[in-house]
């Protein structure tokens, strides 16, 4: 799918809204695999430089984007793998962690807490949110309960609680993840790095927002493709599941990114060499923009 004009994206932008439905979905199956290495040797052959930080830094490791943190007991099938220098791919643990706790904990599985599979995504949550404060000592300060809130699961009311996050979360883990998992996608579907001079932003969506969605349905004129890992009948499109808009031509691009059927990332990208586009896109919102390069891997722009 494409965008038709550079100006589309700033429109969608301004809009700050999330994407919505699914209409077509693609599976991306797993193909025999030769032996590890060598099949990592000829992946870095072919892709000698990594695809996150600007596309000058050697290539010495494989990615796997999304982590296999992000997937129940830590497994997932094959596919989304990627060329990263050692930076990229080796200093991004606390990311993970930090993503893996907010999908769990997200999912409407785990806000329901029915049934063994109900146990199995606290755990999961738990787990992860044990992980990422190990290495996070002040971590505790930055959540904070606001109360309780009624949300409608599969046509059943459960009672949840509140927790608003820290700004500080998003900025120091969420948001990094985001645009990683963007720059992944980005590569994937346009076969092209993200330069240093492009822009990038994320927003995210609480399941509760469900409304906020279906108004987005009638201001959003797009047509989506739906991603998902799947492995013969194993299908993870229930904990990772992605659509997607690019224009090579004019380097754009939009994500809509989907974990556990719960949180959602929106991420919009623009990496066109007109400095006019760029200030222009950078101007349609009023958050944080995001940029990656060779000297700094990903951080928040200045512009």
């Amino acid at each position: 799918m494409y965008l038709s004009s550079i100006n589309d994206i700033s429109r969608v932008c301004s809009l700050m809204l999330p994407l919505l439905v699914l209409r077509h979905l693609t599976v991306i199956e797993r193909q025999h695999m030769p032996k590890h290495n060598s099949y990592k040797t000829k992946l870095l052959r072919q892709h000698p430089y990594c695809c996150f930080c600007g596309g000058t830094t050697k290539s010495v490791s494989i990615d796997h984007m999304p982590p296999r943190k992000l997937f129940l007991d830590g497994i997932r099938p094959k596919g989304l793998e990627f060329p990263a220098c050692r930076r990229c791919n080796e200093g991004c643990s606390q990311l993970d962690a930090a993503i893996r706790w907010l999908a769990f904990s997200q999912s409407p599985i785990a806000l329901s807490g029915a049934g063994k599979l109900g146990e199995k995504y606290h755990q999961h949550t738990v787990n992860a949110m044990k992980n990422w404060a190990n290495n996070n000592t002040g971590l505790g300060g930055t959540f904070s309960h606001t109360g309780e809130q009624l949300v409608q699961i599969n046509g059943i009311v459960h009672r949840t609680s509140t927790i608003e996050i820290d700004p500080v979360i998003f900025e120091n883990f969420l948001d990094p993840w985001a645009v990683k998992q963007s720059l992944a996608l980005w590569y994937w579907h346009s076969n092209l790095i993200f330069s240093d001079q492009g822009l990038i932003r994320v927003f995210w969506f609480a399941p509760t927002r469900q409304t906020e969605k279906q108004q987005a349905i009638k201001s959003i004129p797009f047509s989506f493709d739906y991603y998902a890992l799947q492995q013969g009948k194993w299908d993870t499109s229930n904990q990772f599941k992605y659509q997607y808009l690019v224009n090579t031509e004019e380097r754009v691009g939009v994500f809509e990114v989907i974990l556990h059927n719960g949180v959602t990332l929106i991420s919009y990208l623009m990496d066109c060499q007109n400095q006019e586009m760029l200030e222009k896109f950078a101007n349609s919102v009023n958050e944080q923009l995001w940029c990656t390069s060779a000297d700094a891997g990903i951080h928040q722009s200045e512009k």
